[in-house]
């Protein structure tokens, strides 16, 4: 059985992206316009709060119309994590949570245009909020986030005193089999068959892409 992916935007290309550095020749299935069954925010906070933070200052940022990010910020019962900060001495004695709320960056992101002055610009400011707030980790709820260009670009733009994670670093990839890559899609065929090479970095058939 071939690995599933999918999301309600092209995020789902993201996380096979991971699968092939792992085995470039991996049978997936690909679903572009159908909700994700898991979005690793709970398990990625965790991490986050155990593993990876230095000062325990989590800056969660996510797209005004994700209203399922939102409502999991709003749910967050951040005592019942197990926070371990890597800098102990210096870091605050709870964790504080810092939530942004960003526009546009996401479907830019899904476009292709996170390489462009606009989308720099408008995320500079953005974390711009988080260094203000002392965040040493930043942790970008939308997937898409993680395409590896678009994180880059992020990472440059945080610096070096702050840490850009995305759901994508806290996938586990196992039973890896080797077979076909078959991609089903709500958009346009030939938009997706352009994100899925950008993405997935490798050339893909055509004739994996079909309509759902």
């Amino acid at each position: 059985m071939s690995l599933t992916f999918s999301s309600s935007d092209f995020s789902a290309f993201v996380f096979a992206r991971e699968v092939l550095k792992v085995d470039q020749q991996a049978a997936m299935s690909i679903q572009i316009g159908k909700a994700s069954e898991n979005n690793y925010w709970q398990s990625g906070l965790e991490n986050i709060l155990k593993n990876i933070t230095r000062f325990g200052r989590i800056g969660l940022l996510y797209e005004r119309k994700n209203k399922d990010a939102a409502k999991f910020i709003e749910d967050l019962k951040i005592e019942a994590f197990d926070y371990q900060p890597q800098k102990a001495k210096r870091a605050v004695k709870k964790p504080e949570i810092h939530a942004f709320e960003t526009q546009v960056l996401c479907e830019m992101a899904n476009e292709g245009l996170s390489d462009s002055v606009e989308f720099r610009r408008l995320t500079r400011k953005i974390i711009r909020r988080a260094k203000h707030a002392h965040c040493d980790v930043i942790f970008f709820l939308d997937a898409i986030m993680g395409e590896e260009s678009t994180r880059k670009i992020l990472q440059d733009l945080a610096g070096t005193q702050m840490k850009v994670v995305v759901p994508s670093d806290f996938l586990e990839i196992s039973d890896i089999k080797q077979g076909e890559l078959a991609i089903t899609t709500s958009e346009d065929p030939d938009f997706t068959h352009k994100r899925a090479e950008d993405v997935l970095r490798r050339k893909v058939k055509r004739d994996s892409i079909s309509l759902i």
